[in-house]
């Protein structure tokens, strides 16, 4: 898997972070279905960053505010942390996405 975490400035000015994780395989692929796109090839470089383990995802997604997941594994991840949620796929793709309020 590839993980990234990027940070921007809240609302109140807090720095908030936005983790995002896409299973290897995935990147650099275009799927789409039913008038939806997932263009992890056009956004290659917002899922590219370091190759992650299963741990070390865990580890970026504690405490992150928000968290974008595509994959089988980067989604299975997602869901240790956060218990089961609601996800989507696009071709067969799963993606969960998270947002704290």
């Amino acid at each position: 898997m590839f993980a990234k975490v990027h940070k921007c400035a809240g609302a109140g000015g807090e720095v908030r972070r936005i983790v995002a994780v896409c299973d290897a395989s995935l990147l650099g692929k275009r799927f789409e279905a039913k008038g939806r796109v997932l263009d992890l090839k056009a956004h290659r470089a917002f899922y590219e960053g370091e190759r992650a383990s299963v741990a070390r995802v865990a580890e970026l997604l504690d405490g992150c505010e928000n968290a974008n997941l595509v994959g089988e594994k980067a989604v299975a991840c997602g869901e240790k942390v956060y218990g089961k949620s609601p996800r989507y796929e696009i071709q067969g793709v799963p993606l969960l996405v998270v947002f704290k309020v």
